[in-house]
């Protein structure tokens, strides 16, 4: 039973790493709809993401063995920042806070 505990915590530990924080979520919900806000919320995603556009295409490249990935776009749902990046058969998803591979298309090796 211990080691169930032990094994839990180890790996609500790794998630919440990969993960944005409150206060980074908070600031990026925007409730105001004017014409810009749109534009500072790109550019507080880009500030919180650790892993660049360059590393991203290079890790979906290399991790779901894409010959020829597309340009990475920087989205965000909930509290995970990932890059969208567009292949044949679907899309290969890189965490941007740690550059883990979340999912790779279909027809993609891992």
């Amino acid at each position: 039973m211990k080691r169930v505990f032990v094994a839990v915590g180890v790996v609500a530990a790794l998630q919440a790493q990969s993960l944005l924080d409150s206060a980074q979520t908070s600031r990026l919900n925007h409730y105001n709809h004017r014409f810009g806000s749109r534009f500072c919320n790109a550019a507080k995603m880009r500030d919180f993401a650790k892993i660049t556009p360059k590393q991203a295409h290079r890790l979906a490249s290399e991790a779901c063995r894409l010959s020829n990935p597309g340009t990475p776009r920087l989205k965000r749902k909930g509290r995970l920042l990932f890059y969208d990046i567009a292949a044949t058969g679907g899309y290969a998803r890189i965490n941007a806070l740690d550059g883990a591979v979340i999912s790779c298309p279909k027809g993609a090796k891992r």
